[in-house]
Order: structure tokens, then sequence, then C-alpha cells
């Protein structure tokens, strides 16, 4: 009985254990965004302190935004500060303390707008 009793726990443990295994998420898609490269100034730590302001409202998962935090080589992203650039990278979303769930622009690419 007792070995009964052990057997099941042993797989009941392990078909909890395969249940809680990440999943995989999907790679993310590729986008191109162009617009003005800023500086935020803003005040505690859950900001890159960049943004991407587009001349006109764009929809990005569903989301009619003016701009869009963005990440990057902080050297590329200096070099390039207040001017229009052609970004290339992959939204991506992060959570913080102060402002919860929020969208990032992790850039692979940037260079200057034509």
């Amino acid at each position: 009985m007792r070995t009964v009793r052990l057997l099941f726990c042993v797989l009941a443990l392990a078909f909890v254990s395969t249940q809680a295994l990440p999943q995989e998420a999907p790679a993310a898609k590729k986008i191109t965004i162009i617009g003005k490269l800023t500086r935020v100034p803003a005040i505690g730590g859950e900001t890159s302190g960049w943004s991407v302001e587009f001349r006109h409202r764009i929809t990005l998962e569903g989301k009619k935004m003016r701009s869009v935090e963005v990440t990057g080589a902080l050297e590329e992203l200096e070099k390039l500060k207040d001017q229009r650039v052609r970004a290339e990278g992959a939204l991506a979303h992060h959570t913080g303390m102060e402002r919860g769930e929020y969208m990032v622009f992790e850039i692979s690419s940037i260079r200057a707008a034509k």
C-alpha cells in the first residue's frame, strides 16, 4: 500500500512539473519605424530615456500612438539625437513596478532618415 501511494505521488509530481514548463514565446516580428529620436526626461528607472516621435499617430499592436519608447546602443542613439531616423527592430513588452506593462521598441539597427 505504501509503495502504491509513493508511486502515485511520483506520477502526480511528474505530471504537474511537465505542465509547468515555460512556453516558448513566438519570435518577435521585425518592423521598421520612422520618426524623430528624442530624449525623454523621467524620474525613476523604468524608462530607457529615449523615444521615437511620429509625425502622425500610428497603430502598434492595436494601440494608437504618437511616440514609442526605444532601447538600443547608447552611442548610436546619442549620435542621432533630435534627428529623423529609420529604425528596425521588434516590439517587446516590459513590466515595471510603477508603470505596469508597457511597450518598448528594441532597435536592432538605426540610421538617419532621408
